[in-house]
Protein backbone atom coordinates (compact mmCIF):
# COMPACT_ATOMS: atom_id res chain seq x y z
CA UNK A 1 0.00 0.00 0.00
CA UNK A 2 1.62 3.22 -1.17
CA UNK A 3 2.91 5.77 1.46
CA UNK A 4 0.36 8.63 0.30
CA UNK A 5 -2.72 6.34 0.46
CA UNK A 6 -4.76 7.67 3.74
CA UNK A 7 -5.46 3.99 5.03
CA UNK A 8 -1.36 3.42 5.45
CA UNK A 9 -1.26 5.74 8.51
CA UNK A 10 -4.34 3.94 10.60
CA UNK A 11 -2.75 3.56 13.70
CA UNK A 12 0.78 5.26 13.07
CA UNK A 13 0.06 9.05 14.24
CA UNK A 14 3.75 9.52 14.55
CA UNK A 15 4.10 8.26 10.58
CA UNK A 16 1.21 10.43 10.04
CA UNK A 17 2.25 13.31 11.20
CA UNK A 18 5.87 13.04 9.72
CA UNK A 19 4.46 12.44 6.20
CA UNK A 20 2.37 16.12 7.12
CA UNK A 21 5.41 17.78 7.97
CA UNK A 22 7.36 16.89 4.94
CA UNK A 23 4.63 17.54 2.29
CA UNK A 24 4.55 20.61 4.07
CA UNK A 25 8.14 21.18 4.11
CA UNK A 26 8.11 21.27 0.07
CA UNK A 27 6.29 24.31 -0.07
CA UNK A 28 7.41 26.18 2.67
CA UNK A 29 11.07 26.44 3.17
CA UNK A 30 10.96 27.63 6.91
CA UNK A 31 9.92 23.91 7.83
CA UNK A 32 12.25 20.63 7.70
CA UNK A 33 11.68 18.07 5.50
CA UNK A 34 11.53 15.20 8.19
CA UNK A 35 11.34 11.20 7.51
CA UNK A 36 8.44 9.63 8.35
CA UNK A 37 9.98 6.83 9.83
CA UNK A 38 7.58 6.52 12.94
CA UNK A 39 10.27 7.63 15.29
CA UNK A 40 9.48 10.85 17.09
CA UNK A 41 13.15 11.69 17.78
CA UNK A 42 15.28 14.88 17.44
CA UNK A 43 15.01 15.55 13.99
CA UNK A 44 11.02 15.54 14.28
CA UNK A 45 10.48 17.71 17.28
CA UNK A 46 13.02 20.33 15.14
CA UNK A 47 10.22 20.15 12.24
CA UNK A 48 7.78 20.32 14.93
CA UNK A 49 9.15 23.47 16.40
CA UNK A 50 9.51 25.08 12.87
CA UNK A 51 6.43 24.19 11.87
CA UNK A 52 4.89 26.05 15.46
CA UNK A 53 6.84 28.93 14.48
CA UNK A 54 5.61 29.45 11.04
CA UNK A 55 2.18 29.27 12.46
CA UNK A 56 3.15 31.96 15.28
CA UNK A 57 2.82 29.59 18.29
CA UNK A 58 5.02 28.55 21.10
CA UNK A 59 7.75 26.49 19.55
CA UNK A 60 7.51 23.48 22.19
CA UNK A 61 8.23 21.04 19.79
CA UNK A 62 5.62 18.48 21.32
CA UNK A 63 2.59 17.65 19.12
CA UNK A 64 -1.15 19.16 21.05
CA UNK A 65 -4.01 18.93 19.69
CA UNK A 66 -3.53 22.78 18.41
CA UNK A 67 -0.64 22.33 17.03
CA UNK A 68 -2.13 18.84 15.07
CA UNK A 69 -5.28 20.30 14.28
CA UNK A 70 -3.05 23.49 12.58
CA UNK A 71 -1.30 20.19 11.00
CA UNK A 72 -3.73 18.72 9.15
CA UNK A 73 -5.52 21.82 7.80
CA UNK A 74 -1.62 23.16 6.43
CA UNK A 75 -1.65 19.57 5.13
CA UNK A 76 -5.01 19.69 3.46
CA UNK A 77 -4.30 22.97 2.04
CA UNK A 78 -1.14 22.03 0.61
CA UNK A 79 -2.03 18.75 -0.91
CA UNK A 80 -4.19 20.42 -2.50
CA UNK A 81 -1.21 23.43 -3.81
CA UNK A 82 0.98 20.53 -4.99
CA UNK A 83 -1.22 17.89 -6.42
CA UNK A 84 -2.11 18.14 -10.42
CA UNK A 85 -5.08 20.80 -11.61
CA UNK A 86 -8.89 19.17 -11.22
CA UNK A 87 -9.21 17.50 -14.35
CA UNK A 88 -12.00 18.89 -16.87
CA UNK A 89 -13.87 16.25 -18.54
CA UNK A 90 -16.53 17.24 -20.30
CA UNK A 91 -19.33 14.66 -19.88
CA UNK A 92 -20.41 13.37 -23.28
CA UNK A 93 -22.79 10.72 -23.39
CA UNK A 94 -21.55 7.49 -25.21
CA UNK A 95 -21.61 8.40 -28.98
CA UNK A 96 -22.94 11.80 -28.22
CA UNK A 97 -21.80 14.55 -31.38
CA UNK A 98 -21.89 17.89 -31.25
CA UNK A 99 -22.74 18.90 -35.03
CA UNK A 100 -22.70 21.88 -37.14
CA UNK A 101 -25.34 24.26 -35.72
CA UNK A 102 -26.16 22.89 -32.30
CA UNK A 103 -25.51 25.12 -29.37
CA UNK A 104 -23.71 23.61 -26.36
CA UNK A 105 -21.75 24.73 -23.37
CA UNK A 106 -19.10 22.49 -24.31
CA UNK A 107 -18.41 24.44 -27.49
CA UNK A 108 -17.05 27.32 -25.74
CA UNK A 109 -14.36 24.81 -24.74
CA UNK A 110 -13.60 23.48 -27.99
CA UNK A 111 -13.69 27.24 -28.99
CA UNK A 112 -11.03 28.39 -26.47
CA UNK A 113 -8.85 25.28 -26.69
CA UNK A 114 -8.83 25.84 -30.83
CA UNK A 115 -7.98 29.38 -30.17
CA UNK A 116 -5.17 28.57 -27.55
CA UNK A 117 -3.20 25.71 -30.54
CA UNK A 118 -4.02 28.60 -33.57
CA UNK A 119 -1.84 30.40 -31.16
CA UNK A 120 0.92 27.71 -30.83
CA UNK A 121 0.93 25.67 -33.66
CA UNK A 122 -1.02 28.37 -36.61
CA UNK A 123 -2.82 27.24 -39.18
CA UNK A 124 -5.94 27.08 -37.30
CA UNK A 125 -8.63 30.39 -38.13
CA UNK A 126 -9.25 32.66 -34.99
CA UNK A 127 -12.64 31.73 -33.46
CA UNK A 128 -15.68 33.68 -31.78
CA UNK A 129 -16.95 32.34 -28.33
CA UNK A 130 -20.34 31.25 -29.39
CA UNK A 131 -20.75 28.10 -28.34
CA UNK A 132 -22.54 27.15 -31.68
CA UNK A 133 -20.60 25.28 -33.96
CA UNK A 134 -21.09 27.85 -36.36
CA UNK A 135 -18.93 28.04 -39.76
CA UNK A 136 -15.87 29.37 -38.36
CA UNK A 137 -15.95 26.63 -35.59
CA UNK A 138 -16.58 24.11 -38.14
CA UNK A 139 -14.10 25.05 -40.57
CA UNK A 140 -11.29 25.07 -37.28
CA UNK A 141 -12.70 22.01 -36.04
CA UNK A 142 -12.09 20.21 -39.50
CA UNK A 143 -8.50 21.95 -39.72
CA UNK A 144 -7.77 20.59 -36.31
CA UNK A 145 -8.69 16.97 -37.07
CA UNK A 146 -7.23 17.22 -40.69
CA UNK A 147 -3.60 18.16 -38.57
CA UNK A 148 -4.54 15.28 -36.06
CA UNK A 149 -4.72 12.69 -38.27
CA UNK A 150 -8.39 12.46 -37.79
CA UNK A 151 -11.13 12.36 -40.73
CA UNK A 152 -12.36 16.03 -41.24
CA UNK A 153 -15.61 16.13 -40.28
CA UNK A 154 -15.94 19.18 -38.63
CA UNK A 155 -17.94 17.12 -35.97
CA UNK A 156 -17.13 17.17 -32.05
CA UNK A 157 -17.36 13.34 -31.13
CA UNK A 158 -14.87 11.97 -27.99
CA UNK A 159 -12.16 10.74 -30.50
CA UNK A 160 -11.90 14.46 -31.65
CA UNK A 161 -11.97 15.38 -27.73
CA UNK A 162 -9.54 13.85 -26.83
CA UNK A 163 -7.32 14.90 -29.60
CA UNK A 164 -8.38 18.10 -28.31
CA UNK A 165 -7.63 17.78 -24.62
CA UNK A 166 -4.11 15.93 -25.49
CA UNK A 167 -3.19 18.70 -27.93
CA UNK A 168 -3.68 21.60 -25.51
CA UNK A 169 -2.06 19.79 -22.88
CA UNK A 170 1.17 19.34 -24.83
CA UNK A 171 1.15 22.60 -26.81
CA UNK A 172 0.16 25.06 -23.60
CA UNK A 173 1.68 22.96 -21.05
CA UNK A 174 1.69 25.22 -17.85
CA UNK A 175 0.32 28.02 -19.68
CA UNK A 176 2.79 30.25 -19.81
CA UNK A 177 3.02 32.31 -22.81
CA UNK A 178 6.10 33.07 -24.98
CA UNK A 179 4.52 35.51 -26.69
CA UNK A 180 1.13 37.28 -26.52
CA UNK A 181 -1.49 35.38 -29.48
CA UNK A 182 -3.28 38.10 -31.55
Amino acid sequence: MSSRNPEYFVGKPVESMQHMLRVLAKGDNRLLPVVADGIFGHNTRAAVMAFQRSRRRPATGNMDLDTWELLVEAYDRERILQAEAEHLIPILNPRQTIRPGENNYHVYLVQVILRVLRCIYGGIPNLELTGMMDAPTVAALRRFQTFSGLEPTGILDKVTWRQLARHYTMAAGDGRMERPCK
